[in-house]
């Protein structure tokens, strides 16, 4: 998301900014707190830190955003936000809420100016601007400091981030199929394919060189899909190990996998067949 060209002339390179990020959340979700500058709060104001960030939650005629005061210079801008868009995708995966920040460059917005919250915005550092919608999207009330909670504990390198970014998106999907891929597509790419063992290993490149000496590239390339165990396997290997983790009985471990396997069918009769 790189920046827009900046639209202030009186912005030098000494110029701090803060970012505004408008979130897409679901009518059902809300989160309660206060104010931090009461009673000057400006569209329902509540303050919160966004990990060691002093920030604000807000709504504007049923649309979310954030202010989040990084008060940096316009080139770290994008480094600030790639750390706050990470942070929101691990925060939703915590509360089980999907928070979706709009998808735009930076739009640099000059001193008094007003943000349109179709955009993420940067704005001179420590102002409060003035925003306006032009889009609808926008209640079980939280505390803010739960926000603020998921936000602070964040691992800097965290292998599935896009799942991360396909749950977010999970409760804006129109019809219950939509979601239901979504949902299943989190779990195949958090599930890890393992090799198979050495002997099926040794085979199958033997078969492989055997298809290729035939120019059968299509057989070579289908053999060379199954060095890996199928994903079905390995979401039931990691359905299972969860399960043990969670001390479940021997029972309810099969039972478990067995509905994985079936949640698994009924995707792809989903995708494949419309059923």
């Amino acid at each position: 998301m790189k920046a827009e060209e900046q639209t202030s002339t009186n912005g030098g390179r000494d110029q701090r900014y803060d970012l505004l990020v408008p979130l897409d959340i679901p009518a059902s979700v809300d989160f309660i707190g206060r104010s931090a500058r009461h009673p000057i709060a400006l569209n329902v104001e509540i303050g919160f830190s966004f990990a060691g960030w002093d920030a604000s939650f807000h709504r504007l005629e049923q649309t979310a955003y954030l202010i989040i005061r990084v008060n940096c210079g316009e080139s770290d801008l994008e480094v600030r936000l790639r750390t706050v868009l990470h942070r929101l995708s691990w925060a939703a995966a915590r509360l089980d809420i999907s928070m979706r920040p709009v998808q735009t460059p930076i739009k640099i917005v000059s001193s008094g100016g007003h943000v349109d919250l179709a955009h993420i915005s940067a704005f001179p550092a420590g102002e409060t601007p003035l925003a306006s919608v032009r889009h609808d999207s926008y209640s079980v009330g939280l505390p803010v400091t739960v926000l603020s909670d998921a936000v602070a504990e964040v691992p800097e390198e965290y292998p599935f981030s896009e799942a991360l970014r396909v749950f977010s998106d999970v409760d804006f999907e129109v019809s219950l199929a939509a979601r239901f891929i979504n949902l299943s597509t989190i779990i195949e790419l958090i599930a890890a394919r393992a090799e198979r063992d050495p002997q099926a290993r040794d085979l199958l490149k033997k078969w492989i060189d055997e298809a290729n000496a035939l120019g059968r590239n299509d057989l070579a390339n289908a053999l060379d899909t199954m060095r890996v165990e199928p994903i079905s396997a390995a979401i039931a290997r990691m359905v299972e190990e969860a399960a043990r983790t969670a001390n479940c009985s021997e029972e309810e471990v099969a039972e478990l996998k067995k509905r994985a396997r079936t949640a698994y069918r009924r995707r792809s009769s989903v995708l494949h067949e419309g059923k």
